[in-house]
């Protein structure tokens, strides 16, 4: 008996540790920052998360990225869906020095932003919803207001920026 409990917090303690290793305790780093407008440059998907149009919009993005030193992935989830069969719509891009007929242009406006900061293991990253009301968290700390509009940058497997563009008043 008593050699089932070590063993078991032993365990515990190890998957814990990986844990930690991997940065499931890091902390979102969040600041609030001052911005120029998006122009990005991608593709407007909608569909269910299992279609393989999904899969081909960020493989094409991807290709762009490799031709664009410099450039990184965009995600921008309208709706995001409760299960597989739910619709999705998100939009896949990055900024590039010039626009590319193949691809649609979205703008979005940015004079202030909020930016939430993830440096984890993509396994052990918080979720989208959890990111998102740590940053609606933070804006109403600071009596800001944000324009519903979450913009992922995603630098590297296990670094994530979040935008979160604020509404202002001009």
């Amino acid at each position: 008996m008593k050699r089932s409990v070590v063993i078991g917090g032993l365990v515990l303690l190890f998957l814990v540790g990986v844990y930690f290793l991997l940065g499931g305790f890091a902390p979102l780093e969040m600041e609030l920052v001052s911005c120029g407008e998006f122009k990005l440059s991608g593709i407007h998907y909608r569909g269910t998360p299992q279609d393989a149009a999904l899969g081909e919009s960020f493989r094409k993005i991807e290709d762009v990225i490799a031709e664009n030193p410099g450039s990184v992935l965009h995600t921008i989830y309208e709706v995001e869906p409760a299960g597989k069969l739910d619709t999705l719509r998100v939009f896949v891009g990055t900024v590039l020095p010039e626009q590319v007929d193949s691809l649609e242009l979205l703008a979005i406006p940015c004079k202030q932003a909020i930016i939430a900061k993830i440096r984890s293991h993509r396994f052990v990253m918080p979720s989208p919803l959890k990111v998102k009301s740590q940053i609606e968290a933070y804006a109403a700390q600071r009596g800001v207001t944000l324009s519903g509009v979450f913009i992922d940058v995603l630098h590297d497997s296990d670094e994530v920026t979040v935008w979160a563009p604020l509404v202002t008043g001009d």
